[in-house]
């Protein structure tokens, strides 16, 4: 496995199989990662969580849309919970992980970009995230993972 920890807009990568939407329970735009990817990626992806998903999904639940203008085959969308909301938040976190990349595997891919799921809005210390994030991408055989961060101090927080 080739693990990348870039800088910048997770919107902007190319080439890739799975790009990975850290979302809110509704599916909708929002804030953040969320609220890029459903603006570069154009209204047809909301249009399709509407339709697919109406009631939206639970934590740690993954579904698959299409990527719509975004670089992707697909879109997993995935709803970390909030750190200081559940009493078994890392477990959780771990298990985002777990569904996103056995959906991963279940679709052959062998490219997934992600974003640091769990810091920011759902207020994971980042050494935390970062720890749980590392540790359970180790556990899967896919070709290549790109992780982008929103700023360049969150690198120390990827250490192989």
């Amino acid at each position: 496995m080739n693990l990348h920890i870039l800088v910048g807009n997770i919107t902007t990568i190319n080439h890739i199989d799975i790009l990975v939407n850290s979302a809110n329970k509704s599916l909708l735009r929002g804030g953040g990662v969320c609220g890029s990817i459903h603006k570069a990626g154009g209204s047809s992806i909301e249009d399709e969580c509407k339709t697919k998903y109406p009631n939206g999904i639970k934590e740690t639940q993954v579904v698959i849309t299409t990527a719509g203008n975004l670089n992707a085959k697909y879109l997993i969308h995935v709803v970390p919970p909030k750190f200081n909301l559940v009493d078994n938040a890392e477990d959780m976190l771990r298990e985002c992980y777990k569904n996103i990349f056995k959906v991963a595997k279940e679709l052959n891919c062998n490219s997934i970009c992600l974003p640091f799921i769990g810091a920011g809005i759902s207020s994971y210390p980042n050494d935390i995230a970062g720890k749980i994030a590392v540790e359970e991408i180790n556990k899967w055989d896919i070709d290549d993972v790109v992780i982008v961060l929103y700023k360049e101090v969150d690198k120390k927080y990827f250490k192989i």
